[in-house]
């Protein structure tokens, strides 16, 4: 007796008094799952002259996410997002290393597409939260936006990997810190390792970032964000100088919303090619079912570079939204008229006919 009696006081010392999560079971993981099936076809048959090598007709399981997410404590939790669908595009393993003779006495495997996005803890209060792990940097506004909350199919060229690398589109670990700022908004700092999603640090040189979100009425909301530092990816020989400097707004007069971001930077410091992407967008909402979307996109690479150098590219959209059940679960359709960079296709300043492309995107998502 006298020994569950100390067990029992050493228990009530260890645990604070009125502690929500004190002595309830682990509570189970939640998963949530989300698939989205693409078919693009390029009816004037020139896709080719934007993306060499691509099939005019196609199509394609873009994303197969997976969210595993919970609570450990009553502040604390932890979340996981897997997409297998990247392994079925352009997979790739590479090896480095000394070989002598048939063995390999070092060596390094790393994949371009791995399956594994978020993976990080966070400490929330409220007023104040924490994560640390793997996760999206915050610094464009479209990129923070989930897949499943998009108005278009594709996020902006800026803001996709396939098209800039991660200029926009960019994770990596390490840790982020949010306060509320008394009601009109938040402010991000959060220091990561530099090397990207996926890749253990291999530089003591660190990437800094801050964002701001304000929202000064109920129907305006502004943001802005600054990155610098330095990426050493898993084949660089050292470390990159890199900044970024960014800022978006979003009107709401529903049914209509007006929305738009900028995005400048440079690797390399000075003797990088600056680059510079934005795009404008307007969504009129018939009806919570139906969605009319239409927006023009600017993206280039070297804002240095001019006449028939130039790489300056520019993009306009018309789409429509079919809600067909809960949210996230829609038919989304998209025209897209792409004007190509000089250098591509060979029409000086890539607007004369020659140097357009037309696509037609279609995507059934389906969120549970």
């Amino acid at each position: 007796m006298k020994i569950a009696a100390i067990a029992t006081l050493a228990a009530s010392l260890l645990v604070p008094a009125g502690a929500a999560w004190a002595g309830e079971p682990v509570k189970a993981p939640k998963v949530k799952m989300g698939v989205h099936g693409w078919f693009y076809t390029d009816p004037l048959g020139d896709l080719g002259l934007a993306a060499p090598g691509r099939t005019p007709t196609a199509f394609r399981v873009r994303r197969a996410n997976i969210w595993i997410s919970g609570d450990a404590t009553e502040h604390m939790g932890y979340n996981v997002l897997f997409d297998p669908s990247l392994l079925l595009t352009n997979s790739t393993l590479t090896v480095r290393g000394n070989v002598s003779g048939s063995a390999i006495s070092s060596s390094t495997v790393t994949s371009s597409y791995a399956p594994l996005k978020d993976a990080f803890v966070y400490y929330d209060r409220g007023w104040f939260r924490l994560q640390l792990g793997q996760m999206k940097v915050p610094v464009s506004q479209e990129f923070l936006q989930g897949a499943f909350n998009l108005a278009t199919i594709e996020r902006s060229m800026f803001a996709t990997s396939a098209v800039t690398g991660d200029f926009g589109f960019y994770r990596d670990i390490g840790a982020l810190a949010s306060v509320d700022l008394f009601g009109m908004g938040k402010w991000h700092a959060g220091i990561y390792n530099g090397s990207g999603a996926n890749i253990a640090e291999n530089s003591n040189a660190k990437t800094l970032v801050t964002r701001v979100e304000l929202k000064p009425m109920s129907q305006l909301s502004l943001g802005a964000a600054y990155l610098n530092g330095y990426k050493r990816g898993p084949t660089d020989t050292a470390a990159l100088f890199r900044d970024r400097y960014e800022a978006d707004v979003k009107l709401d007069l529903s049914p209509i919303v007006l929305s738009g971001e900028a995005l400048y930077g440079t690797d390399g410091g000075k003797a990088g090619n600056p680059k510079l992407g934005y795009y404008g967008q307007c969504l009129y909402a018939l009806s919570w079912e139906h969605q009319f979307v239409a927006k023009f996109e600017g993206w280039n690479p070297d804002t240095s570079a001019t006449g028939t150098s130039s790489q300056q590219q520019y993009s306009a959209l018309l789409g429509w939204n079919w809600n067909v059940g809960a949210p996230g679960t829609a038919l989304m359709v998209n025209y897209i008229h792409d004007f190509l960079p000089s250098a591509t296709a060979s029409a000086f300043g890539g607007f004369l006919p020659g140097g357009a492309d037309d696509r037609l995107m279609t995507q059934l998502g389906v969120l549970i």
